[in-house]
C-alpha cells in the first residue's frame, strides 16, 4: 500500500512537492550516516596510529 501510494504520488506537478522523491532522499541519508560515522572514527584511528608510530 505504501508502495502505491509512493508511486502514485511521484508524478511532476509544478506546485506540489514531490513526496516520493523526499522518502527516496531520506532513506539514502539514513544508508549514509553509519558509513559517514564509521569513516570518520578510521580516519581519527588511522592519524592516532600514524603520530604515535614515529
Amino acid at each position: 500500500m505504501c508502495k502505491a501510494a509512493l508511486t502514485s504520488n511521484r508524478s511532476h506537478s509544478n506546485n506540489k512537492p514531490i513526496v516520493g522523491n523526499g522518502i527516496n532522499k531520506g532513506i539514502l541519508m539514513l544508508l549514509a550516516t553509519p558509513y559517514l560515522l564509521l569513516g570518520t572514527a578510521g580516519l581519527f584511528y588511522y592519524q592516532y596510529k600514524r603520530k604515535h608510530a614515529r
